[in-house]
């Protein structure tokens, strides 16, 4: 899903260090971070419906991407492994590629999910 790679990369304005006072941060707090999880959760969602794609997903589904993208994007004190997120979910979904046995059952995990969540019209 688009969501946790762009728009959760882009609109989120916690932890960054404006460039001319190298020692300002902005500090969200968790229940921040879930409030911008779920915006975007929303947002993505929204985006699908214009295309006429539609999800019902359900509470445990949400939790599923709500848990892995605040371990590995809000939690996540590496930078470089923040900015990486576009290029891991790219590759997560490059099918061309040898996948390890993790990559695979991650792979399997949200394909299970979108295609359950999935709603045909």
């Amino acid at each position: 899903m688009e969501i946790n790679g762009f728009l959760l990369k882009e609109t989120y304005l916690g932890d960054m260090i404006n460039e001319n006072i190298k020692n300002t941060f902005i500090v969200m707090t968790e229940q921040d971070n879930l409030s911008h999880f779920k915006w975007c959760w929303l947002k993505t969602i929204e985006n699908f419906e214009k295309e006429n794609i539609f999800f019902k997903f359900k509470e445990q589904d949400y939790d599923y991407f709500e848990s892995f993208f605040m371990e590995i994007f809000y939690e996540q004190k590496n930078q470089e492994i923040r900015d990486s997120l576009n290029d891991f979910l790219k590759q997560l979904f490059n099918t061309d590629r040898p996948m390890s046995k993790s990559d695979l059952e991650m792979y399997t995990d949200v394909y299970k999910v979108l295609e359950r969540s999935l709603q045909i019209q």
